[in-house]
């Protein structure tokens, strides 16, 4: 079985400030960027870094990971306070992070941002989404 997960691509022009090839988690919807971003427009971080990346790509590796080994990962992750601070709050970034790939083809560029829920309903809700990029 393989799994899908987001991995990096340095390019600082894109604000992707991680180093190549590094395994990308989605910030947590309260993590504030040192960086200038869009309105909507989150970030994902770097495991091996704890640096920021506003774009991550998808990539299908064959070995099993489990959820308890990511999250031991991002404990030892520099840009820890950035995904969660408890247990709890890491495996539910980690979860909207590899969820969101399902549908998504290895190679594809994908972005983290906020829609709104509905147009009555102002709360914002986090997704992980595919993206096309020029250039």
């Amino acid at each position: 079985m393989t799994l899908k997960i987001i991995k990096s691509k340095y390019d600082e022009q894109r604000k992707c400030f991680t180093e190549d090839g590094e395994l990308l988690i989605a910030a947590s919807p309260k993590s504030k960027s040192k960086i200038r971003l869009r309105k909507n427009d989150h970030f994902f971080v770097g495991l091996n870094s704890g640096k920021i990346s506003l774009y991550g790509w998808v990539e299908e590796i064959s070995e099993e990971i489990s959820l308890e080994e990511l999250v031991e990962m991002v404990n030892k992750c520099p840009g820890k306070k950035l995904i969660g601070e408890t247990d709890e709050e890491i495996r539910d970034q980690i979860d909207l992070t590899i969820n969101s790939l399902k549908n998504i083809k290895p190679g594809s560029a994908v972005v983290c941002d906020f829609k709104e829920r509905n147009f009555m309903d102002k709360t914002l809700i986090q997704t992980v989404h595919k993206v096309f990029l020029r250039g």
